[in-house]
């Protein structure tokens, strides 16, 4: 019997036309930027309702640790925001740039990571008046963030 060679259908790179350069979007990414900051931002967001359930309700274990409070809207509030910043950076990127600048977005993708769960680890596990040394991942994720910022913005200018 003769073997018989199957077409695999693969995705094809889509290309958006504009008043920009045509720009390639690889959709394929098993890292994709757009599907981490919709899921990031529906965590953030999930936990911030949590959290102000637990006041809403008065829960002592939350209202009489100053220290987690603090660190836990700190971890809600950045996690958001920066969900938020990888969106625009991604929609930035996808509509006026030739190419994504990979290691911007790998920066961007892994500072939202790191900050706010430096905030969130710091708040579980802490001594009675400071956060745990797990907080130190909020700064490193803030370089990151701040470098893939500063690579975008250098890549976009570099486009013009």
């Amino acid at each position: 019997m003769p073997k018989v060679k199957l077409k695999v259908d693969r995705p094809t790179p889509e290309i958006r036309t504009g008043s920009a350069a045509p720009t390639l979007i690889s959709r394929g990414d098993k890292f994709d930027p757009a599907r981490q900051a919709w899921l990031s931002l529906v965590f953030w967001l999930s936990f911030g309702l949590l959290w102000e359930g637990l006041i809403g309700f008065r829960v002592s274990i939350y209202l009489t640790d100053t220290v987690r409070r603090e660190l836990f809207r700190l971890a809600h509030v950045h996690g958001t925001v920066l969900s938020l910043v990888l969106m625009l950076a991604v929609i930035w990127v996808d509509g006026y740039l030739i190419a994504r600048p990979m290691p911007a977005i790998r920066a961007l993708q892994i500072g939202s990571v790191l900050m706010p769960l430096g905030f969130l680890l710091g708040g579980i596990w802490h001594y009675e008046s400071d956060p745990s040394v797990l907080v130190f991942l909020a700064p490193i994720g803030g370089l990151f963030v701040i470098f893939g910022i500063i690579t975008i913005t250098l890549s976009n200018r570099k486009s013009q």
